[in-house]
């Protein structure tokens, strides 16, 4: 990894309000937890190989830049015919994890007030050592 994409992953994770690293003494593992708001959803109609047509409901996200960092939605604008959009309730969240010993972002879910989601940090650790 360049020096310039650990250097983005710091200041995305430096920017991101009230989201301290949290530090795990069993595996020693510094685990930042970044969250980047949801602004939307893309409600789209699709149609699969066999023909048969489905709604495809894409999250809009932003990162602390203000760009759109979804890769999703390139397929789903070649893909579907865009039905509407609808907002995202207030603080609604896309979840990634990174570690300071490789500093790759990992997707972890989504998270909206008031709803369950787990516990970030774990969640993160079980993408990292499935096992």
């Amino acid at each position: 990894m360049t020096q310039t994409k650990k250097s983005i992953i710091r200041e995305k994770s430096e920017r991101t309000a009230n989201e301290p690293e949290h530090k795990d003494d069993i595996s020693n593992i510094v685990t930042t937890i970044i969250k980047e708001p949801v602004i939307g959803f893309i409600v789209s109609a699709a149609e699969r190989d066999d023909g048969s047509k489905f709604l495809w409901v894409t999250p809009i996200s932003l990162n602390w830049e203000g760009l759109l960092n979804d890769e999703d939605l390139d397929a789903l604008v070649s893909k579907a015919s865009v039905l509407g959009v609808l907002p995202a309730p207030v603080e609604s969240y896309k979840v990634f994890g990174s570690d300071a010993q490789n500093d790759e972002l990992k997707a972890l879910g989504f998270e909206f007030k008031g709803c369950y989601h787990p516990e970030w940090i774990k969640e993160f650790k079980n993408k990292l050592n499935p096992d």
